[in-house]
């Protein structure tokens, strides 16, 4: 891996954050306007996306620590997670094409 593939996931890192927590909030704002249920269903039903964003968060971005020799499986999380555009995947150098090419045909 180049120093320059490490600093562009360095830079999309917290954004990627951002985007994860937006979709978690999004999807509590989704349980919060439904009209059908009583409030202690939808408070339980906002607990229950909470914890599982809470839980998403902790896989993608928690379970190992943000090191280089942690590149591919950070990139790998993100990228399986829809965290990363297509433009921005592009930035990285053709041997990380390449592995992600492989990753995903896999």
């Amino acid at each position: 891996m180049k120093e320059a593939d490490w600093k562009i996931l360095s830079r999309l890192r917290p954004l990627a954050v951002e985007r994860l927590y937006e979709r978690i909030w999004q999807d509590i704002l989704k349980k919060t306007a439904v009209t059908d249920k009583d409030a202690r269903d939808r408070v339980q039903g906002v607990r229950d996306v909470a914890n599982k964003g809470d839980k998403l968060v902790a896989k993608v971005f928690d379970s190992t620590n943000f090191s280089r020799s942690n590149f591919s499986f950070h990139l790998y999380a993100l990228v399986a997670e829809d965290l990363i555009t297509d433009e921005e995947l592009r930035q990285f150098s053709d041997e990380v094409q390449d592995r992600l090419k492989l990753w995903r045909e896999g």
